[in-house]
């Protein structure tokens, strides 16, 4: 598989600076640009297209935490992080305010699309702003733990490093931690699409 750290040049760790990263992609596609190579066949002109979408396709996997997390577990265990599994007992209380939110949301939705009159009408719209309130409150909950996850993930990348007498854990810990990080992001971005699709349905 190809390694989407070399790729782009960069370390491999579990956190990337963002400008770094940015810079990097930049200064790499300008010089890989197929408008940039004067192809005298076809198939060079192929190949400059094929060298330019991995490159993008490896900024796209490193500038997003839980695919850079992924990416990288892949790489230092030879096999793709495992599926979703069940909701960690950490993660338990948020899973079921998520799910009981986004249950009476969806009775609200139903409610306001029957509604013809417009005094009913009226009333709808003014809980649906309450109820988006409420939506975007947990949202932020969300963001707030997955800020949490992805410091965590910054704080193990002394591991990967070439003299990593300085880690508290070795790399195989690391890793294993990883997986963990990886499932969590997992549930908070399937969770905050849960919740943002019934904040748009709101809208409407």
């Amino acid at each position: 598989m190809t390694d989407c750290f070399a790729l782009l040049d960069l370390p491999r760790q579990p956190w990337l600076d963002p400008e770094l990263l940015q810079n990097r992609f930049t200064a790499l596609s300008a010089r890989l640009h197929p408008d940039k190579v004067h192809a005298s066949a076809k198939s060079d002109q192929a190949e400059a297209n094929a060298r330019f979408a991995e490159l993008n396709l490896a900024f796209q996997t490193l500038r997003e935490t839980k695919s850079r997390l992924g990416h990288l577990i892949q790489l230092e265990s030879g096999a793709a992080p495992p599926a979703l599994e069940q909701v960690s007992n950490e993660s338990a209380d948020l899973f079921f305010q998520v799910s009981s939110l986004c249950r009476e949301v969806d009775r609200f939705l139903g409610e306001k699309n029957k509604s013809v009159s417009p005094m009913m009408k009226a009333a709808h719209f003014k809980k649906a702003l309450e109820w988006t309130d409420r939506l975007q409150a947990i949202q932020q909950v969300i963001q707030e733990k997955r800020s949490a996850v992805e410091e965590s993930a910054h704080q193990l990348n002394d591991a990967w490093s070439a003299d990593n007498e300085s880690s508290a854990i070795s790399k195989a810990e690391a890793v294993e931690r990883l997986k963990e990080f990886y499932a969590k992001l997992g549930y908070f971005t399937r969770w905050n699409t849960q919740l943002q699709e019934r904040i748009v349905h709101l809208a409407v």
